[in-house]
């Protein structure tokens, strides 16, 4: 269980990077994207991938009982990582608010790394 949870936390937090850079790119062009080729997918890989995390984490959380790590920090970077995966490809969004919740959900991944 733990080391699938730390390949989890690390390719969620390639993700967070990789769809912070999604959306740089986008507000730069001006792109568009098409919902059903590139959103869904990004958005359901993701969402497959916080899924995951959210119960190996919540279960690991209740057996060690981090100090820093709380269930409601973990539900919280469940849904921004969910909110992120859509957002980066709406380049109208607010900027500061996406990359708050993409430096938020970052955080709690490499907390969680670092507690295992």
């Amino acid at each position: 269980m733990k080391q699938e949870l730390v390949a989890l936390t690390n390719q969620l937090l390639l993700k967070v990077a990789e769809a912070e850079e999604i959306y740089r790119q986008a507000r730069e062009k001006e792109q568009t994207f098409d919902f059903y080729q590139d959103v869904k997918p990004y958005a359901d890989e993701v969402k497959e991938m916080a899924d995951k995390w959210n119960v190996l984490v919540s279960e690991w959380q209740k057996e060690t009982k981090p100090k820093h790590i709380s269930p409601l920090q973990i539900q919280n970077t469940h849904n921004n990582l969910l909110q992120i995966s859509v957002h980066c490809h709406i380049p109208q969004s607010s900027k500061s608010r996406f990359i708050k919740h993409c430096h938020a959900a970052a955080f709690v991944l490499e907390q969680v790394k670092g507690e295992l």
